[in-house]
């Protein structure tokens, strides 16, 4: 199945519902969106770091391939 047709929120509760982590899935989606903040956050810093020219640029997060990627 490919990930690039897919989208942030549908990746995410698909990461989530594959876990099968036992509990609420709603904690567990709320902390998917966390970690994948964090991710973003972090990749900015490393581009702002490598790359002072393109630190206004933000991370694209419009498909599932990029949830996958980051978290």
């Amino acid at each position: 199945m490919s990930a690039l047709g897919i989208g942030p929120s549908v990746m995410i509760n698909r990461l989530v519902h594959e876990a099968r982590a036992p509990g609420n899935h709603l904690a567990h989606v709320a902390r998917m969106r966390a970690d994948l903040a964090a991710a973003v956050a972090r990749e900015e810093a490393t581009t702002a770091l490598l790359n002072p020219a393109a630190a206004d640029t933000t991370v694209p997060v419009v498909t599932g391939a990029d949830v996958d990627r980051l978290v």
